[in-house]
This record gives structure tokens, sequence and C-alpha cells, in this order.
């Protein structure tokens, strides 16, 4: 299989400029009547004013009626914000504002200047306020508050606290959120948020697959971002995203090292270490080692990750990273399932065991993954950056496994088996983004702009072959040797690039499919995406011209410049708005 396609992203958001407050206020002595909480005092004087203060100490309500009665302000709070307070008093010379300011220290409370006097709140900004968290995405300033969708955050301390050792592990944290298909961790790292499709980001660039658990050891956090995002990501499901940011080189010389050993003789070990090679090159290394059994007979898994990292500084303002890993991940005895009878449905045989495993220790699954990333970063100017980024990954796996293929209804205990074997399989990806970020001002407003252009490629080859199996007992398992030759085979497939029919319309969403009985050969139908039904030829052509899938990449590019051109044509229709209002404007100020 084989495809391509170009995306690009543009995303447009404009907020006002603080403009003259323009307010008029009307007060009345009465409101001081019918407000509890407002102490009132003599007449109101202004707050530069200085004199002469002599407050002794106690309760804070008791100090304040005090001050507002000697310096004339009103004083808005509410009365249960002072139980339990106490201030120091007050003595000296000040003006009502720094006198107040004296009074409430330590007390957690803070004071806004109000109309006739001072409004009393407690200082939450002040005792409880949290650094901003930039989300990785397309924006140097995306931060949890300015953007719409809902994000849960899981870092570092998370990881401790869940003994998580994968991506999935976390995610099973995040409300809403789910693998996709196997629970076991042994896959792909496919989820689903909201019950729809989920992709999977790595530092905000593009969307990777690996055919197995995605490995913390570098990973320094992960975003959840729930919801459509293509303004932050470029091309992506519905679901949401799930990115992953991995650790950077740091400034400083730091190395860690830890070894976990837990039941089953599973053993782990990590090192991290990081630190400056020069002034403009820094570099970063996360290796990792686990190894161990399960509670499933015959269950063994092995993985082996390394991923360095260094970063160049270029120049003040231009930055080159170069980002890569390796991740061996191999399974003795992959569990493919076992009956529903005799664990939580009724068996007549009574329950078998829960460590029961279809598969014997001569079933074997390895699958590699190979990636690298090397980005080009450029501050064109305080407020604008660019980026230029390209991917490789490439993905090999090798299987074979036992498959449950049925109990047999008559003793309940006897589980018939397949075996699938996988041969030389792999997946090549090939993803280049390019985009400038930033705000720009123009008049009164200030623009928050994203444009960008993303190309990908993906080539892949995955024969496949199925064979019988010797039976296997629920109930008192005897584990023989597969036996792996024509005579057994069942079924072999492989993929064959480039096979069509004359009703195709493209390899990606348009192609015929034939429906064949797995246990007779025999024909049980086809689906023809055109010529045959109305309805599918039309949903064909307008899906397929939508996401640019036929015609190759010329007809891509004329996508991506069509939508670059109604942009355009947006942005030029403003400017000129703006311009004739100006003009009008300027017209109307010469008449008067």
């Amino acid at each position: 299989m084989n495809y391509s396609h170009i995306s690009i992203t543009i995303g447009f958001k404009s907020k006002k400029l603080i403009l003259l407050p323009f307010k008029i206020v009307v007060m009345s002595a009465a409101i001081n009547l019918l407000v509890p909480s407002l102490v009132v005092a003599g007449e109101v004087i202004q707050p530069a004013q200085v004199q002469l203060f002599k407050i002794p100490e106690g309760h804070l309500e008791s100090v304040l009626i005090q001050f507002a009665r000697d310096s004339g302000v009103n004083l808005n709070y509410k009365p249960k914000q002072l139980q339990g307070l106490h201030s120091n008093g007050l003595k000296g010379r000040y003006n009502s504002h720094k006198a107040l300011d004296i009074l409430l220290q330590g007390t957690g409370l803070s004071m806004t200047p109000s109309l006739g006097g001072f409004d009393i709140n407690l200082a939450l900004t002040d005792v409880y306020q949290l650094p901003a968290i930039n989300v990785y995405g397309r924006q140097r300033n995306d931060t949890f508050h300015n953007i719409p969708q809902t994000v849960s955050l899981l870092d570092r301390e998370h990881f401790e606290y869940s003994s998580a050792e994968s991506v999935g592990d976390v995610i099973k944290l995040v409300p809403s959120a789910s693998r996709s298909g196997s629970s076991l961790d042994m896959f792909s790292d496919d989820y689903l948020i909201r019950g729809f499709n989920a992709e999977l980001s790595t530092n905000g660039l593009g969307f990777k697959r690996t055919d197995h658990p995605t490995d913390l050891a570098n990973v320094e956090r992960i975003e959840v971002l729930k919801g459509p995002a293509s303004v932050l990501f470029g091309q992506m499901e519905p679901g949401g995203t799930i990115n992953i940011v991995t650790k950077q080189p740091l400034d400083e010389y730091q190395t860690n090292a830890v070894v976990e050993y837990g039941t089953y003789d599973s053993v782990r070990t990590t090192l991290d270490v990081t630190g400056p090679l020069n002034e403009s090159v820094r570099a970063r290394l996360n290796l990792s080692y686990q190894d161990g059994d399960t509670s499933v007979d015959n269950l063994h898994y092995q993985r082996v990750f390394i991923a360095p990292n260094i970063n160049i500084d270029l120049t003040d303002t231009t930055s080159l990273t170069v980002e890569g890993n390796f991740s061996n991940n191999k399974w003795e005895g992959m569990h493919g399932g076992a009956p529903l009878e005799g664990s939580i449905k009724y068996n007549p045989n009574g329950q078998y065991s829960t460590a029961f495993n279809p598969a014997g220790d001569d079933s074997s699954t390895e699958r590699d993954s190979k990636s690298i990333n090397i980005r080009l970063t450029e501050a064109l100017t305080e407020n604008i950056d660019a980026r230029l980024s390209y991917t490789y990954t490439r993905n090999d796996a090798d299987w074979n496994e036992y498959v449950p293929f049925g109990l047999d209804e008559v003793d309940n205990r006897t589980l018939e088996r397949i075996v699938f074997v996988g041969e030389g399989t792999y997946k090549k990806d090939h993803e280049i983004i390019a985009d400038v970020s930033g705000e720009i001002e123009f008049g009164r407003l200030t623009h928050t702009f994203i444009l960008g252009a993303n190309y990908f490629n993906s080539k892949g080859f995955r024969p496949t072959k199925l064979y019988s199996a010797e039976a296997i007992d629920l109930y008192n398992p005897q584990y023989s040797p597969m036996n792996l030759n024509t005579a057994t085979v069942i079924r072999d497939r492989g993929f064959i690039d480039d096979t069509t029919t004359s009703l195709d319309v493209n390899q990606r969403f348009g192609q015929s499919w034939l429906y064949i009985d797995a246990y007779n050969g025999d024909f049980k139908g086809a689906y023809f995406p055109s010529g045959v039904a109305a309805g599918n030829t039309f949903t064909t052509w307008i899906t397929t011209l939508h996401i640019a899938a036929i015609w190759g990449l010329p007809y891509r590019i004329l996508v991506s410049f069509t939508g670059l051109f109604v942009v355009l044509l947006c942005i030029t229709g403003c400017i000129l708005w703006w311009r004739k209002h100006h003009a009008k404007k300027r017209v109307f100020t010469e008449r008067r």
C-alpha cells in the first residue's frame, strides 16, 4: 500500500485591543444604607491626601472600621472574609491607599480602588498563582487558557504514581479516553477519545504510528486535547489529539538512573543523561531495558529503547534539533484470547485457570521501529516564528501467533486454534511540515495566525498466512510445536501494490472489495465504489476530490493553493474594507 497527501493548515484569530474605557457612574447615598458590608465614614477625601493615623492592633474588622472613620473612605467587603484575621495596626502619616495596604499585610486580602473608597477581597492571585502551561502546538504561546479544547496534562509525576511504562498505561488515567482494539498494550498506540479515533503526535509535529507500545523513557509529558484541533496540529481525527512532548537537552549536566524489580521477575532499567557539549550544542540520551514474565502461562516480553537528541544553536534566532529513537519489542507466547465459557460465563466443566494461555512458548512476535526527526526553527521577529520539520519512521514486524478459533460445543473444553504468521512486513512513513505562526497588529486589532503545509507519504508491505494448529484442552493444556508447512496452510495473502479494477477511483478510499467465506472459500459478495450504485459513485467521488486522493501530486498542490488563494482573498477583502472605512472616517472628520 502506498499513499501520499499534502494539507494546508491556516488558523486565524483576532481580538480587539483594549480601548480607552468610557463609563458614567451614578452614586447615591442610599446605596450605603442598603449594603450591610459597606462601612460609611464622613466626607470622602482623595486617596492622595496624607494624614496622621493612630490605629491600635486588634481584630481586622475593628481595625478597618477605625480606619474608615479616620480616613473618610468607603470600604466594601464581606464580613465572613475577615473572621479570625488580625491586624498589627498603624501609626504614622500616610495616604489612605498606603495605610490600607499596611493594615492588610499578612492577612491574605487585597484591596482594589473603587469610586469613593476600596473593595477588599481574597488575594487568591497572589497566594495561589500558578505558572502558565504552554501546549506544544504550532503557536509559541498556546496555553490552557487560550485553547478552546478540554486539555488534560500528565507529567512525570503522574507516570511515577501510576507505575506507567508506556503511553497506553498513562492514557488509562484520562476520562473519556480508551485504547482502541486490544487492551493488552501489545500493539500500536491507537486510542479513542469520546468514542472517536484520536491522533498521536510528537512535539506537535505530524502524526506517526508505531506497531508497538511507546516507551515513556524519553517522554516529558503527555497532552490530551479532546475534540477537533486542526488549527493547532493540521490534519487530524475528530476525537482529539494525544501529543507526546519528549525530553529536550538541558544547559546543565544531569544524570538519572533507575532500576526496578517487580513480580514475575519483571525488571526495568532506565538511564537519562544530558548536558552541554559546548556553548551552542546540547545533547541528551535516554535508554531503557525491560524484561519479565506475566501471570499468564508462557507469556514473556522484552523491550530495548534508545533515544538520542541533539540541539544546536546556529545563531541567536536559529535552532536545529536532531532527535531519533529505536525500539525493539519481543514477546513469546502472545496471548490471542480465551473463551468466555469457563471464565465469566457458565461452563459445565467449571472454571478454567486464569493463567491459561492458548499459545505455547514456541510462538513469538517481534516489532521494531526506527524514527528520526530533523527540525529547524527560526524566530523571524519577536512575535513570528518559522519552522521546518522532516520525520522518517520505519516499522518492521515478524510474528507467528496462536489464535483461538472456536470452542467445541460438545465437550466445552476443546479449543480449536490457528496460527497467524507475518513475515517481512514493514511500513515506511515520510512527513514534511513547514509553517509560520505568530501575532501581527493591524489597526486596532491583534491577529494570531498560522500558515502551514504538510506532506505525508506512506508505503507498506504486509504478507500474512494462516495455518491450522492442533486443538488444546482448556483444563489440561498440552502444548506441542506448531507445524508450518504447505499442507497446513489455510490462507496465503500478501499486499500487492497497484492492484485495481476499472471501477476503482483511488487506492485509499475508492477501492473495490470482494467478500470470501473464510471457511470454504465461497464468494459472498462484492462492493464497487463507482459504476453500479449512484449513491456509492457520488459519495466516492466527493470524498476523493475533497481529500485530494486522485490525479497524483499536481492535483494535491492545486487543492492546497486553492485553499490558500481563498484565504488571501479574505485577507484582501478585510484590508480593502479597512482602507475604505478609514477614508470615510477621514472625510467625515474634515467636513466637521
